[in-house]
């Protein structure tokens, strides 16, 4: 539970989505007009435009959110290992908002891969945690359901930035 707002981790997830995701009217956006800020119509300044609508970055933040859940059930146990697999969902799909926006492919793709970099530590945390007899069989492969999604998207993207394979030097 958060001490300043009183909210659990749930709640504070739930806030968090609402101001990232606003619910909003189409006929009256909440933000002012920020093509001065990225030469688009995107009504959201804060976020750059495409982001959210890029497959990728879709099942990252859905695993995020699972890792969330069972971050919270597992941090009693172990609040080290929690805290890794949570810091390195967070990183999964942060990556991708960040590199999205670098208006430089190689910058972008640069990005991605670091996703790529997460995905596996995300894999390994779970494996231990497995291992140790933390994470439930259901909740293992839940995550690792996710996370294959998340690697296949992810993967695909930074394919796509690179235009070949990910591991072909330039």
């Amino acid at each position: 539970m958060n001490r300043r707002d009183g909210r659990g981790g749930a709640a504070r997830l739930r806030a968090a989505e609402s101001r990232v995701y606003p619910r909003t009217n189409k006929r009256s956006a909440p933000h002012a007009d920020s093509s001065q800020f990225f030469g688009t119509s995107c009504k959201n300044p804060v976020l750059p435009p495409g982001f959210p609508d890029l497959d990728a970055f879709k099942a990252c933040h859905q695993l995020t959110l699972a890792v969330h859940r069972l971050a919270e059930k597992l941090e009693e146990r172990d609040a080290t290992l929690s805290g890794h697999l949570w810091a390195a969902a967070l990183c999964a799909s942060s990556r991708i908002a960040r590199g999205s926006a670098f208006r430089n492919r190689r910058m972008f793709a640069a990005c991605v891969d670091r996703t790529l970099s997460a995905l596996s530590e995300i894999s390994y945390y779970l494996d231990m945690g497995y291992a140790m007899g933390l994470i439930s069989k259901e909740d293992h492969q839940e995550i690792e359901s996710l996370g294959g999604r998340a690697l296949f998207y992810s993967m695909k993207l930074v394919m796509s930035l690179a235009g070949g394979s990910p591991d072909e030097t330039a």
